[in-house]
C-alpha cells in the first residue's frame, strides 16, 4: 500500500518538533507530512529564528536545512552545540547533497543525522520514531511497530491505489509524484497548491537568474539555483531540478559563460513539466 502515515506516532512519541526551512513550498510539505503523523511543528526561516525559538521553549528534534539566509544550518548547529541544554536535543540535517563530505560537515557541526531532500514520508517517520526511542520519553509508552511502513494494531491494510497514468520519466520523478498523490488523497487540493508554489517560484527565479548572471555574481547564482532546486525536487520536477543543479555548479565554479543557454533550457523544461502534469490530470491550468 502507498500510505506511509501513522496518525498515532505523535501520541506514542510526543516530540516537540522545529523545522528550519526557508522555502514556503518545502515548509508546507513538511507541515502536512508531520501533521499526518500527529505532530504540530513550529517553523523557522533561518538559523537566527531557530535560536530565538529555542529561547522560548525546548524542542526535542530540529529538522535543519543546511542552506538558509542570514544563518545557515551548519553555523546554527555549531551555536546550539556550544550551549548547555537541560534535555537532549536532536538535530537532523535536511539536504539535497548526500556525499560523504556533506555528511562529515553535518557531523562536525554537531548534527545527529540527515534526511535527503525531497524528504520521503517513510524516511521522516523512521527519523521521528528513532529519536522518539532515543530521547528520554515518559515511561509506559506503548510499544511501537517495527521500522518500515507503520501500521497501528487492528488497522487493516490500506487498499492498493488505483493505477495512475505514468509521467514522462525524463521530466517527472514517479516516486515523488506518488508521495504527493498520497498526501493529496488525505487532503484534496494540496497537490495543486504545491504545483502552484512551484510555478510561482520558477516565475520569480528566472529573471533573477538572468540578472545575477549579467552582474557576474556566481555566489548569488549558486544560492538561487540551490533554492529553486529544492522546490522543484519536492514536486517531482526532476528535469527542472537537474538544470538547477547544473546552474548551482556553474555558480560555485564562477563559470557563468555557460549559464544563459542553461537558463533557457530550464525554462523550456519547466513548461514541458507543467504540460506533463496537466496531461496527467495532476493540476489544472
Amino acid at each position: 500500500a502507498r500510505s506511509e502515515f501513522d496518525a498515532t506516532l505523535g501520541k506514542r512519541f510526543p516530540l516537540r518538533v522545529l523545522v528550519a526551512e526557508d522555502v514556503p513550498v518545502n515548509q508546507q510539505m513538511m507541515k502536512v507530512m508531520l501533521g499526518r503523523m500527529g505532530y504540530a511543528a513550529d517553523f523557522a526561516d533561518n538559523g537566527i529564528e531557530v535560536l530565538r525559538a529555542l529561547e522560548r521553549r525546548h524542542y526535542d528534534v530540529i529538522f535543519m536545512d543546511m542552506h538558509m539566509p542570514e544563518m545557515d544550518g551548519l553555523e546554527c548547529a555549531r551555536v546550539i552545540r556550544a550551549r548547555v541544554w537541560e534535555r537532549p536535543l536532536a538535530i537532523v540535517a535536511l539536504t539535497a547533497n548526500v556525499s560523504t563530505e556533506d555528511a562529515q560537515k553535518c557531523r562536525a557541526a554537531g548534527m545527529d543525522g540527515f534526511l535527503t531532500k525531497p524528504v520521503k514520508p517513510i524516511d521522516l517517520h523512521r527519523s521521528l520514531e528513532e529519536w522518539g526511542r532515543r530521547l528520554d520519553r515518559p515511561p509506559g509508552s506503548p510499544a511501537t511497530p517495527p521500522s518500515g511502513t507503520p501500521k497501528p494494531n487492528g488497522t487493516p491494510p490500506a487498499p492498493e491505489p488505483v493505477a495512475a497514468a505514468e509521467p514522462d520519466p525524463t521530466l517527472i520523478d514517479q516516486v515523488t509524484l506518488d508521495d504527493l498523490r498520497d498526501l493529496d488523497a488525505g487532503e484534496p487540493g494540496l497537490l495543486q497548491s504545491f504545483i502552484d508554489g512551484f510555478r510561482q517560484a520558477v516565475a520569480e527565479h528566472l529573471p533573477l537568474f538572468r540578472q545575477v548572471v549579467a552582474a557576474g555574481d556566481g555566489e548569488e547564482l549558486r544560492q538561487l539555483a540551490h533554492r529553486l532546486r529544492g522546490t522543484a525536487a519536492n514536486v517531482g520536477a526532476g528535469a527542472v531540478a537537474g538544470r538547477c543543479a547544473a546552474l548551482e555548479r556553474l555558480g560555485q565554479a564562477g563559470d557563468l559563460g555557460a549559464a544563459p543557454p542553461l537558463i533557457e533550457e530550464l525554462e523550456q523544461r519547466f513548461h514541458q513539466t507543467i504540460g506533463a502534469f496537466t496531461e496527467l490530470g495532476v493540476v489544472k491550468l
